[in-house]
């Protein structure tokens, strides 16, 4: 698990414990998920994981992120200019936008 000042990542093998006590730990809403050669998998939200948590009947202390992590996410690549951004942001409506 690696965080810097902007996002936190972790690999899909993160137990999903863990995964919520970090995010409760230091205030964040979301963990990108990343393979070895640190390319972008997926998020895991504290939504993702309370969605599970109420939903599913399997005991989510054995779980991975990856079982629960979104994989449709739209990301912009390092460049684009902060007006891209923000125009991306709020014509696709969302809660965060990785570059």
């Amino acid at each position: 698990m690696a965080m810097n000042e902007r996002y936190m990542k972790c690999s899909p093998e993160l137990p999903l414990q863990e995964a919520a006590k970090l995010l409760l730990g230091v205030g964040r809403r979301n963990i990108i998920i990343v393979d070895n050669y640190s390319r972008m998998l997926g998020t895991v939200s504290v939504s993702d994981i309370l969605r599970f948590v109420v939903t599913d009947d399997l005991d989510w202390r054995y779980v991975h992120v990856r079982e629960v992590m979104t994989t449709d996410f739209i990301s912009l690549p390092e460049g684009h200019s902060k007006e891209q951004a923000i125009k991306v942001f709020f014509e696709k409506k969302l809660d965060y936008l990785p570059v």
